[in-house]
């Protein structure tokens, strides 16, 4: 567990990715509704694409600050 500092309130980095994991199935689901509609609006589309990529890049450091806080904690 890393905790991480958002400006005076520390976090609990598990938590944090549990909240980053809910917003990716969300935007993914929303974006799978969104694709099966007729007309898109390509706009929100987009919008939402680029959310997505920016929580997974998110949740991608949150694990591997994790992994390498465990790697240095067993050394």
């Amino acid at each position: 567990m890393t905790k991480l500092s958002i400006g005076e309130v520390e976090h609990n980095s598990e938590d944090v990715a549990l909240k980053v994991e809910s917003d990716i199935a969300f935007l993914t689901e929303r974006l799978r509704l969104l694709e099966q509609q007729k007309k898109p609006n390509t706009v929100i589309l987009q919008t939402y694409k680029d959310m997505l990529e920016s929580r997974c890049a998110v949740l991608q450091w949150l694990r591997q600050s994790s992994t390498q806080d465990k790697l240095a904690a067993n050394h």
